[in-house]
C-alpha cells in the first residue's frame, strides 16, 4: 500500500511538472499578447484577432491543472466529492480547449517554418480531443464509469501533448535546428500517439482500483 501511495505521488509530480510547460508559456504568450502588446513576428497574427489564442490559451491551461488533479489516484482517494466537482468542469474547458484550438489553426496563416503539415496534425488530434470528450461524457450520463475514465483519459493524452512536444523541441533544437514542415508534423503525430499508448497501459496497470474521474 505504501509503495503505490508513493508511485501516485510520483505520478502527479510528473504530470504536473510536465504541464506547467504549457502553462507557464502559454501563460507567458498570452500576457505579452494583451498586455503588453509583443510584435514578435510569430504574435502579429494574435495581436490582429486575440480571441481565438486567448479562449484556447485560458481554457487549455485550466485543463492542464484540472486534469492532472483528475488523473491522480491520491488526488482521487483523499478528495472525491473535490474530485467529482472538477470532474463536471473538465469536459466543459476541454471542449473550449479543443475547439478553439482548431479555431486558432484555421483562423492563423501558418508559420513558415511549419507549413500547412503541421495545422493538419493539429486538426486531427484537436478533433480526436473532442471526440473523447464527448464519449467521456456520454458514458458518464449512463453510469458507464470504466468507458468513461478510459475516454477522459484519453483527451487528457491529447491535451498533454503540447508538453511533450516541448520536451522533443528542445533537443531538436539543441541538434538539428528549428522544427519545420513535414518531419515536425510526423515528430508531433508520433508524441500524440506514444501519449496515447502511455494512456492506454495505465488504464491497464489501474484497472482494478478506483475510476479515474465521475
Amino acid at each position: 500500500m505504501q509503495k503505490r501511495t508513493q508511485s501516485d505521488r510520483t505520478l502527479f509530480l510528473v504530470l504536473f511538472t510536465l504541464c506547467l510547460v504549457p502553462v507557464l508559456s502559454g501563460g507567458f504568450r498570452l500576457f505579452s499578447i494583451v498586455f503588453q502588446g509583443s510584435a514578435e513576428p510569430e504574435n502579429l497574427n494574435y495581436l490582429a484577432n486575440p480571441l481565438p489564442i486567448a479562449f484556447h490559451m485560458i481554457a487549455y491551461m485550466a485543463f492542464c491543472v484540472l486534469g492532472t488533479f483528475q488523473v491522480a489516484p491520491v488526488f482521487r482517494r483523499r478528495h472525491m466529492e473535490l474530485h467529482r466537482l472538477l470532474g463536471r468542469s473538465l469536459i466543459p474547458v476541454g471542449l473550449i480547449a479543443a475547439i478553439s484550438g482548431i479555431w486558432m489553426t484555421l483562423q492563423y496563416p501558418p508559420l513558415p517554418s511549419n507549413g500547412e503539415t503541421v495545422g493538419y496534425v493539429r486538426i486531427l488530434f484537436g478533433i480526436g480531443m473532442i471526440v473523447c470528450l464527448v464519449l467521456g461524457a456520454v458514458a458518464i450520463r449512463r453510469r458507464d464509469i470504466p468507458k468513461h475514465q478510459i475516454w477522459m483519459l484519453r483527451s487528457y493524452a491529447i491535451g498533454l501533448g503540447a508538453s511533450s512536444q516541448a520536451l522533443v523541441a528542445i533537443p531538436w533544437f539543441a541538434f538539428i535546428g528549428q522544427p519545420q514542415g513535414a518531419p515536425w508534423a510526423f515528430a508531433m503525430f508520433a508524441v500524440w500517439v506514444f501519449n496515447l499508448a502511455v494512456a492506454e497501459w495505465f488504464m491497464k496497470s489501474h484497472r482494478s482500483q478506483s475510476p479515474i474521474s465521475s
